[in-house]
């Protein structure tokens, strides 16, 4: 009898956890949408389809998802001493997505990529093209430690496979305390010195007399909303100057033009706050700087730790364009960009050049 009544009380609580995750749009932890209950139709229930996304919205909408999650993270910890969280770990306060593994065949499809760009789009033109990898935080660790990868020979593989023009290396100017402690992306307000290597190897003047403004206080980042590692406290900041209220910013989100701000605060409050720098990810963005040199213009193609650089570089040019293509493919660059004159920097992080599948 009592155990009758113990487990209709816990079935009670999970349907009524289920219904209140119900109501949910967002996980927060995981700072993506939660799937929406499936459209049925005879088609969709034919083929299974149905049957898929519903197990998704179920999984998405479980009774105290978020709890679940935060004592999962505590119990494979403390509970069977792991020392890392689903390949996350906690280092000196840092927490690092450890990549174990160089895929060879990442990097070969990344460079099959560029080197399409570069056989259809630069060839015959007057571009100078450059060539940076961004380390991941893992970088930073000792050889082997959480069984990291060997970055030296990663390095080695991508410079060689990765031939894109000048070869311009940012290990030197960057150190673990640039990166946020629960987020894997640098600190705009730290990588002035990454910025400056670029800058002399491209041979443009950057500003200077930056003010450091603080658009959030307490930001937890991608890596800290999924576990419960112990983590130091961050503050998401920005680089500010005068001039930089004449630029004109356009992204092409929609296929058409949308004029935003270097940084729309707004996004501070959002799911993901580090969409400030640029509005986040976007197949094309374009930077018009009315005080930059009128013959010198620079075309990024990066991921999102490229939305926080670009704002630096592009005070060296009078039109700067960023290129994400994991949302634009390479094939549909030449409608969009007349490739003449300009300076061409593919600026990678090691995280996405291990996993380039995502590039188009």
């Amino acid at each position: 009898m009592l155990s009758s009544i113990a487990f209709f009380g816990v079935l009670g609580c999970f349907l009524m956890g289920s219904l209140w995750a119900g109501q949910m749009d967002v996980s927060k932890s995981e700072r993506r949408k939660l799937a929406l209950f499936p459209e049925a139709s005879l088609r969709a229930i034919a083929s299974g389809q149905w049957q898929e996304e519903f197990d998704e919205y179920a999984t998405d909408h479980t009774g105290f998802r978020e709890e679940l999650l935060k004592l999962k993270s505590l119990t494979s910890r403390y509970g069977f001493g792991n020392l890392d969280d689903e390949g996350v770990i906690s280092h000196n306060n840092y927490l690092i997505q450890v990549e174990r593994q160089i895929r060879e065949d990442s990097l070969a499809h990344a460079a099959a990529i560029f080197a399409d760009i570069e056989q259809k789009d630069l060839v015959d033109t007057d571009c100078k093209v450059y060539f940076a990898i961004i380390p991941d935080k893992s970088y930073f660790l000792e050889k082997g430690q959480y069984l990291n990868m060997d970055y030296e020979a990663f390095f080695e593989q991508a410079f060689r496979l990765l031939d894109a023009g000048t070869q311009v290396d940012l290990r030197p100017s960057l150190e673990l305390e640039d990166y946020y402690y629960t987020d894997p992306h640098w600190r705009q307000e730290k990588i002035l010195d990454a910025a400056q290597s670029l800058a002399d190897a491209m041979n443009v003047h950057l500003l200077d007399g930056y003010t450091i403004k603080t658009a959030l206080n307490n930001f937890i980042g991608q890596t800290g909303g999924r576990t419960m590692l112990k983590a130091g406290k961050d503050d998401l900041r920005y680089l500010w100057h005068e001039q930089m209220k004449d630029w004109k910013v356009t992204r092409y989100d929609t296929g058409k033009p949308e004029s935003s701000g270097i940084y729309p605060l707004e996004k501070a409050q959002g799911l993901d706050p580090y969409q400030i720098f640029l509005g986040g990810s976007s197949g094309l963005i374009e930077i018009e700087n009315p005080q930059g040199p009128k013959e010198r213009e620079l075309i990024v193609f990066s991921d999102s730790y490229g939305s926080s650089m670009v704002p630096i570089l592009a005070a060296g040019y009078s039109k700067t364009t960023l290129v994400d293509l994991r949302n634009l493919p390479h094939w549909r660059l030449k409608s969009l960009i007349d490739f003449d004159h300009q300076d061409v920097l593919f600026l990678y992080s090691t995280s996405v050049l291990n996993a380039s599948q995502s590039l188009k």
